[in-house]
């Protein structure tokens, strides 16, 4: 009885060593099945890097593109910058003027049509104060006109080719070439008086 019962111990010793060797064939299978779906740590790393050969990544600029757009924004910026401040440049150049015409509709209830709107009467400015008030180194054009807006002013800076329109009372300030402007002014306008660095118009007709 008792070789029995050593013989049935061994047997179950075997047995569960048997167990415990197919379980660890069985999970050693199951990593390298698992290694063999998914790279390495390294594998990855390469997978994922960009290749030296092709240069950056792809979705993202070289910087050497980058640095020339740079490069070719900032004149643009600037430009805008120096146009800005010529737009408000000749703003203040015509203020007084605007001032003295926007003024006069408000007291008599009409927009003046000619010079002698604004020097005849009581009214508190002249055409000489309007003249006198242009700012230096501006060539000013003032066009009495009939509708809401009164009137309209050109606004030269002298050497300039260019020039700035303002379109009457509550118009934005608009850019144009000088040649464009004077090809408007003299085919619809002829010249009511010049003082100083401002020419009065009349429409033709």
């Amino acid at each position: 009885m008792a070789v029995k019962r050593k013989e049935m111990v061994v047997q179950r010793i075997l047995i569960y060593f048997v167990i415990m060797l197919i379980c660890a064939g069985l999970s050693a299978c199951g990593q390298r099945e698992e290694s063999a779906r998914e790279p390495s740590g390294q594998a990855k790393a390469v997978a994922t890097s960009p290749d030296p050969a092709d240069g950056a990544d792809p979705q993202r600029p070289p910087a050497e593109e980058i640095s020339s757009a740079r490069a070719a924004e900032q004149p643009q910026a600037e430009t805008r910058r120096q146009r800005k401040a010529q737009q408000k440049a000749a703003l203040a150049a015509v203020e007084s003027i605007q001032n003295v015409v926007e003024s006069y509709q408000l007291v008599y209830h009409r927009w003046p049509q000619s010079i002698r709107d604004i020097d005849d009467g009581d009214y508190l400015f002249d055409s000489d104060y309007m003249a006198d008030s242009v700012a230096a180194g501006y060539e000013v054009y003032l066009a009495w006109t009939v509708g809401e807006t009164g009137y309209r002013l050109w606004i030269f800076p002298e050497g300039e080719d260019f020039g700035f329109l303002q379109a009457g009372k509550g118009q934005a300030l608009v850019g144009l070439s000088r040649e464009r402007a004077m090809a408007e002014i003299e085919e619809v306008y002829a010249v009511e008086q010049a003082k100083g660095g401002l020419t009065f118009l009349l429409p033709r007709g």
